[in-house]
């Protein structure tokens, strides 16, 4: 019913429409239609590919021209253009139909051994002959044609980028002609699309003019990691060799191979960027350790963690004094060795322990280790981790040790101190911090403070976990000498993950190790003062430190300060940093950027101990 109702109101203006003459059209509206086309309307078809991949086995492609009129022979003249100084390609000028095809092919032939790879040339053909092209076909044929790098996936790797907060697995691809090269294929999820390409250089290499001496630098090109609400801009990662002031290869060791398999081949290696927004600045993380990791494809990682602490003095039955090791052994680690050294320069001592000329303690399994020590003093714990009898990882720890015939001290509590930290907040590159802190007096040597725990709770940058709570730390400060006040060296029980936190000041640095007196480090200019109300530091006279870091000059504004309680003013606001991100940048390439945490920017060893 409904069709044959559609078919009837159709015919019924069919109707009107021829009794009406169509007079809705005016009669000056001529229609005119398009002219036929002349001649063989020869075309390329615009289903040809734009880019062509090319291959070293072969020496030639063919490209497709087509025609509409096929009865007669014919050929038409073709203009190439094509950027080939190096002469790589050939390619004919003219092209021919036999009769009665539509079809013909354009040979272009090319020597593989002169193409570079990954370098695409543009190259356009053009039918040459006006009277045998069509307008309603393609006369031009513009397409890219190369060779791309012969690349072989190795399978998913384990990348980390701990500064930006990515982890995934990801594809790892090796060249199959220069086997240092490698490329992970989109590891930030912003980025996808892109890949991070480095090369691990053995030693003897040129790299940016320098020539290598250490096995297994790591090397990179810029790679994008995100984008920056804030800054409204892409941070990028570069190698440090994009700096002036980093150009050497001393600068560029945190970028390199942490672990080779038997055969020599690369299975673990760290990365370390200067994150960088172009044209406003950055944050350097190039001096830092494991920023970014990327473990290989099928490696089993071996568990050869090795810790150790000062787990305090012991006293055995025959009042033969001790101090105690708390050493852990990773899973994969069959033993360790254990020695206590005096001072705090462990630089050869893990050698020593290897090769037999320092005593050590051998353990087989985690635990508390008893090393004899009855001298109160500075000391340094070292140990050395084995699987069976290849040395596999070291690690030291810092303690200060008190003899039990030093009598334990009592101490009294003053009340609050305002304290101002110009220590641990400029070293990480954050701002000084001003709070209150239980300050006590020892009971015997008037002029002997010390602050409890300043680096822990009551420490503004901190966060759960960033310091041991398992007992009190302690920054002992000795004024017994008003005009001579210095710090011995103290372990504050802070661990931002780069191991304990040391501060000793200068002037006691070169009492301990230069073998000068007080009133000698006195007359240097670098001790402290104490006017019985605060107490204070010259600038860059106290020092940072790390077990196997440092010491880093620490008060570089000058703004270590002790107020005592009865003149305690109330105390300031904490700046709103966060370790975790930084709020300032530096408008030079080469300047120092700010990131809260691990941005080490401060002055190094050689350069504080003179």
């Amino acid at each position: 019913m409904y069709k044959k109702s559609i078919k009837k109101m159709c015919l019924t203006l069919l109707a009107i429409a021829i009794c009406g003459g169509f007079t809705a059209c005016s009669d000056d509206d001529d229609y005119v239609a398009a002219p036929m086309p002349e001649g063989a309307q020869v075309y390329f078809s615009n289903t040809l590919s734009s880019t062509l991949i090319l291959s070293i086995q072969n020496t030639s492609f063919d490209v497709e021209l087509r025609r509409v009129k096929k009865e007669e022979a014919l050929s038409v003249p073709l203009k190439i253009e094509v950027e080939d100084p190096e002469n790589i390609f050939s390619i004919p000028e003219t092209a021919s139909f036999p009769a009665g095809s539509d079809v013909t092919k354009i040979t272009v032939t090319y020597d593989p051994e002169k193409i570079e790879y990954d370098d695409y040339k543009d190259i356009s053909i053009t039918i040459n002959d006006e009277n045998n092209t069509s307008a309603y076909g393609k006369a031009i044929y513009a397409f890219k044609a190369g060779i791309p790098a012969p690349w072989q996936s190795l399978g998913l790797a384990s990348f980390t980028d701990n500064w930006a907060g990515q982890s995934s697995k990801i594809e790892l691809q090796q060249h199959m002609v220069d086997p240092t090269r490698y490329r992970l294929m989109g590891p930030y999820e912003e980025y996808a699309d892109e890949f991070l390409e480095f090369s691990v250089l053995p030693a003897g290499s040129v790299y940016k003019d320098v020539t290598t001496t250490i096995e297994g630098l790591v090397v990179y090109n810029d790679f994008a990691v995100f984008y920056h609400p804030t800054y409204e801009d892409i941070v990028y990662g570069l190698h440090p060799s994009r700096m002036t002031s980093l150009a050497t290869e001393a600068s560029w060791t945190y970028n390199v191979v942490t672990q080779f398999s038997a055969d020599g081949k690369p299975e673990i290696l760290q990365i370390a960027p200067y994150y960088y927004i172009f044209g406003l600045g950055g944050w350097n993380q190039t001096q830092a350790s494991n920023i970014i990791t990327i473990i290989f494809p099928s490696v089993v990682l071996s568990d050869y963690s090795l810790e150790v602490m000062y787990a305090g003095r012991y006293v055995d039955a025959n009042e033969n004094e001790f101090a105690m090791a708390e050493v852990t052994l990773g899973e994969d680690l069959t033993s360790a060795k254990i020695a206590i050294i005096a001072g705090i320069d462990a630089e050869e001592a893990a050698d020593a322990i290897i090769n037999g000329s320092l005593e050590s303690v051998e353990i087989t399994a985690s635990g508390n280790v008893s090393l004899p020590c009855s001298v109160s003093g500075n000391y340094t714990f070292v140990v050395v981790g084995y699987d069976g009898n290849e040395a596999k990882k070291e690690a030291t720890t810092i303690f200060k040790f008190t003899s039990a015939s030093d009598n334990s001290p009592v101490w009294n509590s003053l009340g609050m101190a305002t304290y101002t930290d110009d220590i641990v907040g400029p070293l990480y590159g954050g701002g000084n911090n001003t709070y209150q802190v239980e300050i006590q007096e020892n009971a015997a040597v008037p002029g002997l403070f010390r602050l409890v725990n300043p680096y822990g709770e009551a420490f503004p940058y901190n966060e759960p976990g960033d310091w041991d709570d398992s007992k009190d730390y302690y920054l002992e400060i000795n004024a017994t000498d008003h005009a001579g006040v210095y710090i011995d060296l103290q372990n504050t029980g802070l661990d931002w993950g780069d191991g304990n936190f040391y501060v000793y000041s200068l002037a006691a640095y070169r009492m301990d190790n230069n073998g000068k007196t007080l009133e000698e480090v006195k007359a240097d200019g670098i001790c402290g003062t104490y006017d019985g109300n605060e107490i204070t530091f010259p600038t860059k006279s106290i020092l940072a430190m790390f077990p196997n870091d440092g010491p880093h000059t620490a008060n570089p504004n000058g703004k270590f300060k002790i107020v005592m309680p009865a003149a305690a003013p109330a105390p300031v606001a904490s700046l709103a940093h966060t370790k975790s991100t930084g709020s300032v940048f530096t408008k030079s390439f080469d300047a120092s950027p700010v990131n809260f945490k691990l941005l080490r920017t401060i002055t190094s060893f050689d350069q504080v101990i003179k």
